[in-house]
């Protein structure tokens, strides 16, 4: 049997798990990633967030500075 290969269309500019815009920096602007929100010291993406992003999407589309919030205040 043949396995079949799915092709996922990747926005790199919406959150993989709300669909929203992620306001990537670096998918906006490449020369600009140390700037993104993303990068604040505040900001955690823990393991568990990240495991709710399909593997085909993981390191291509960012989660949201909403989801991020969400769930580690949720996780407290």
């Amino acid at each position: 049997m043949k396995s079949l290969k799915i092709n996922i269309k990747i926005d790199h500019q919406r959150c993989p798990l709300c669909g929203e815009n992620n306001h990537c920096a670096e998918a906006i602007n490449s020369q600009d990633f140390d700037n993104c929100w993303c990068k604040s010291k505040i900001m955690t993406f823990p393991n568990e967030l990240i495991k709710q992003v399909s593997i085909e999407q993981r390191n291509k589309a960012c989660i949201c500075q909403k989801c991020a919030q969400t769930f580690n205040e949720q996780s407290k």
